[in-house]
């Protein structure tokens, strides 16, 4: 995320701002999931919004972008097929394809935001925002995944049987896990989501940390020049 000038430049900061405005949109709306099942297809809506946004936030081009944008197809088609047809295989096949994209475009955003930045700009700033909101959904799809894999790996889901989303307890687990929260009302019960769940933790942490120090590094080297 180094400072661009020109076309491009204007499209990635566009891409930031739809890109967390998705992000908030999609936590304010899924709990409303739990009294209005219609609501799906917002949200399904919104999810296609993100992945759009977050596709134009990527500045590397090559393989790291047809990766993002190959995976990005197959989340979106997977999305609306399944609020067509609907299947649990689709469902596992949402949560991976959504999975891998937000990992891929959180390190691709790293990489500028740690790598090849070179002064902080409001671009920097709400992009360190993003990925930090996309690392809790990209969690939610992962914990998601595994309860998919292993029924039974988090305790205290019982509220969620019938709903009309299963990743919206995800959602929240993932962000109360992400900002060590831990309110203990849905706990990882196997060794697996145990590990996904301090995996998380721990990034929620270090990303904190590292990040203030970057953009500390930054503001400093920045007053000095």
């Amino acid at each position: 995320m180094a400072k661009l000038t020109g076309p491009h430049t204007d499209i990635r900061l566009k891409g930031h701002r739809t890109l967390f405005t998705a992000l908030i949109a999609l936590l304010l709306l899924d709990p409303l999931l739990h009294t209005l099942p219609a609501l799906r297809w917002l949200v399904a809506l919104v999810l296609v919004g993100l992945v759009l946004a977050a596709v134009r936030t990527v500045s590397a081009r090559g393989f790291p972008f047809h990766a993002a944008a190959g995976l990005a197809t197959i989340a979106l088609i997977a999305q609306v097929t399944l609020l067509l047809v609907g299947s649990e295989w689709l469902e596992l096949v949402r949560y991976l394809s959504y999975a891998a994209f937000l990992v891929l475009v959180i390190g691709l955003l790293l990489r500028d935001i740690v790598v090849r930045s070179s002064e902080v700009t409001f671009e920097l700033i709400l992009g360190a925002i993003n990925v930090y909101l996309m690392a809790g959904v990209a969690f939610s799809f992962a914990h998601a995944t595994l309860e998919w894999l292993q029924p039974g790996a988090y305790g205290g889901m019982e509220a969620a049987v019938g709903t009309a989303d299963q990743l919206l307890p995800f959602t929240y687990f993932s962000f109360v896990t992400l900002t060590t929260l831990g309110y203990g009302d849905i706990t990882p019960v196997n060794p697996m989501a145990a590990t996904l769940s301090t995996l998380e933790a721990i990034f929620g942490q270090l990303y904190l940390a590292v990040l203030v120090a970057r953009l500390v590094g930054l503001y400093v080297a920045r007053s000095r020049a």
